[in-house]
């Protein structure tokens, strides 16, 4: 059974062979390309023959009778030349002969040719083609789980970005939006008599030298980096000054160094500042579980090194863990059991805040009520803004 099965399908592929297109084409190619071939190799011996049946007749042909006054040379001339001819036409049949041989060997070598691109077509082409389809379902296959993580991925967005903009509407708060880009960088928002103006208002219940907006502070020359101008220090000068000069220098709004002074130590309201509450105005390298850099301690430092790093992590984004237009996992608090939720950062401004401060309200913060969990830096930085300066969007 098994015998007479593959000597069917052996007809049944020879039948198939005879039946291609390809396997046509090839065959007429390789009957044009001998065809010439057998007609030179024919003529070759019809012209063997034509010089064989000369010869004969050159036996009977008889040369005219030389004249008396021939000389012997020209008689012996005469038998040369037929000698010579006699050897030119030998070899020519030699020639001939050896030129239709050789013809005969193209066409044999071009038959064979010819057989082994029809045995290559019809392996390689199931391989081919096998392969081909392989490689099409793996590629639609591909194209289908990567439409449907992006599909996925896009539904996730848009319910996250839903989410975030009704937390706005009910608590002053966008999670992934916390202050616009334009307003985080708006150096020019205010002029260094406006912001003194704005300090003495706010912490009108201040009374003495020590208040943020009388003290006079130490300041000394700030090297120009990347984002910000060097600042040259003209000695002691007051909060409002120190505020404006780090604003311009490294294109902060003033507005934000103001609230992150009120958020991080309650500076700008105090009714008696401390000189520790000074030290580490801004919270600057003051991490949670360790000790300050003293590298930036004292006032001055503090803003214009806040200014700076703001400035530092906009270049260096990439670097950090929160990602714009990225979905990212943020904690609650600095305790690690506290869990984490997912933002949708929208913007800049929104991750170089969770880079400073990286920690979001938790529901109990959002509600004021708050718990052991309950984390309220950036919460506090937009509920302050909104306040003090208006909308932060």
């Amino acid at each position: 059974m098994d015998s007479e099965l593959r000597n069917s399908n052996e007809a049944s592929h020879m039948d198939d062979i005879l039946d291609d297109p390809l396997t046509s084409a090839l065959d007429d190619f390789s009957q044009s390309l001998a065809s010439p071939l057998t007609k030179q190799g024919t003529i070759a011996k019809n012209k063997v023959s034509t010089i064989k049946s000369d010869e004969k007749n050159a036996d009977v042909f008889t040369l005219p009778v030389a004249k008396s006054d021939c000389s012997p040379t020209d008689q012996t001339t005469s038998s040369q030349y037929e000698i010579s001819d006699n050897e030119s036409s030998d070899k020519a049949d030699s020639e001939t002969q050896e030129e239709s041989d050789i013809h005969i060997e193209e066409i044999t070598h071009t038959s064979s040719f010819i057989s082994s691109l029809h045995m290559w077509y019809h392996i390689g082409s199931h391989q081919q083609q096998l392969l081909k389809k392989v490689g099409t379902i793996l590629l639609i296959s591909v194209l289908i789980l990567w439409s449907g993580t992006f599909i996925t991925y896009r539904i996730v967005v848009h319910h996250l970005i839903t989410k975030q903009q009704e937390t706005y509407q009910t608590y002053g708060f966008n999670p992934g939006h916390i202050i616009s880009n334009a307003k985080f960088f708006d150096s020019s928002s205010m002029s260094i008599e406006q912001i003194q103006e704005e300090l003495s208002q706010l912490g009108s219940h201040c009374n003495g030298t020590n208040c943020l907006a009388n003290k006079q502070f130490e300041t000394h020359n700030w090297a120009a980096s990347a984002g910000c101008r060097a600042y040259i220090s003209p000695g002691m000068q007051s909060a409002a000054q120190i505020i404006g000069s780090a604003a311009q220098s490294c294109g902060i709004n003033p507005k934000v160094l103001i609230v992150i002074l009120q958020k991080e130590q309650g500076l700008v309201t105090a009714t008696n500042p401390t000189d520790e509450s000074y030290r580490i105005a801004m919270g600057l390298s003051c991490p949670d579980h360790s000790a300050c850099n003293t590298q930036y301690y004292g006032f001055f430092n503090q803003v214009f090194g806040t200014a700076e790093r703001f400035q530092y992590y906009k270049n260096h984004l990439s670097e950090y863990n929160y990602q714009v237009h990225r979905i990212n996992a943020v904690r609650f608090s600095p305790n690690a059991a506290c869990g984490t939720q997912d933002i949708y950062i929208e913007n800049k401004a929104t991750a170089l805040l969770y880079t400073y401060t990286p920690y979001q309200p938790n529901q109990a913060a959002l509600e004021q009520t708050g718990n052991s969990c309950s984390s309220w830096g950036n919460l506090n930085f937009a509920w302050i803004y909104r306040q003090w300066f208006g909308n932060t969007q």
